[in-house]
């Protein structure tokens, strides 16, 4: 059996251990969720390299477009799911810190380690004590602490996914003119005449993409999920329809949103597909990634 100085040694170890883990989940929501621009913190760049890479890797490597219709759905729960269990397991390691900051509510006897982790997922959930509770006042001062930054995490998580709904629309619908376009002009519609009054329907939901890309976590969000839906081949055509120096301030807008967007997913999950530099490269590389570079229909 451990010594008591030993054992308030790894007390010690593991209340800095919790906290630095906090402090770390904090940090990735601010940086992920919050700061702008955005970028992955040191969570949520573990959750995308290993379930994101790796789904897109898998497809690669089979050709099977269900998994990358699979990495978008999953990225932006997996990167807030991460950040919760971090800082669940910031939290048990910090109520470690003393035998008496938790109590089995029934015996008054300490709680173990297993059950300081259930009370701590259950204060970050902000769901209340459950069977344990803190005895002293700083383990109450930690479980309202733990349910605060449980709070804010899951707050600024929800509020995320639900403006995300509203990127998706505007993606989709960016999608859809490009498809009828081509169509129109495929017919035998005049192209300028064609380009005229799809502008209408593209330029203010592409600028909308492109603010998501730079402020919110959804650049999974924008894969091919099939060839005919795929958001690179709407790039594509727009990018072929449009005139090389626009003068419409519609042309324009959409020209700026595609470079916008490009330019994030180039410093992101595109690079490697990236073979120069430009909106044409880049655009190049979205179809690649997509496994679309090949295909004959434009």
């Amino acid at each position: 059996m451990a010594s008591p100085e030993r054992v308030a040694a790894m007390n010690v170890v593991a209340l800095g251990l919790g906290v630095a883990l906090i402090l770390a989940a904090l940090w990735d929501v601010f940086r992920s969720l919050v700061r702008s621009p955005l970028s992955a913190g040191p969570f949520t760049s573990f959750a995308e390299f290993v379930i994101c890479r790796g789904l897109l890797r898998l497809f690669h490597l089979t050709g099977r477009r269900a998994l990358l219709g699979a990495v978008g759905p999953i990225s932006v729960p997996a990167r807030a799911l991460i950040v919760v269990a971090a800082l669940i397991a910031g939290w048990a390691l910090v109520f470690q810190g003393a035998s008496d900051w938790v109590l089995v509510s029934k015996t008054d006897a300490p709680a173990s380690p297993w059950e300081r982790l259930y009370l701590a997922a259950y204060s970050v959930a902000t769901l209340g004590f459950g069977a344990y509770e803190p005895d002293s006042p700083a383990g109450r001062l930690l479980t309202a602490a733990s349910a605060l930054t449980g709070f804010i995490v899951l707050t600024f998580s929800v509020g995320a996914v639900s403006t995300i709904s509203q990127v998706l629309a505007a993606r989709d619908a960016v999608i859809a003119a490009m498809r009828a376009h081509a169509e129109v002009v495929k017919a035998g519609a005049d192209p300028a005449e064609a380009l005229d009054r799809t502008l209408d329907l593209v330029a203010a939901p592409l600028s909308s993409v492109a603010s998501a890309v730079q402020t919110l976590p959804v650049q999974h969000r924008l894969h091919g999920e099939t060839e005919a839906k795929a958001f690179s081949r709407a790039l594509d055509r727009l990018d072929r329809a449009l005139p090389d120096a626009p003068t419409d301030p519609r042309a324009r807008l959409a020209a700026q949103s595609m470079d916008e967007i490009l330019e994030v997913l180039s410093r992101g999950w595109l690079r490697p597909w990236m073979a120069g530099d430009g909106r044409r490269a880049g655009i190049d590389a979205f179809l690649r990634a997509d496994r679309l570079e090949g295909a004959a229909e434009r």
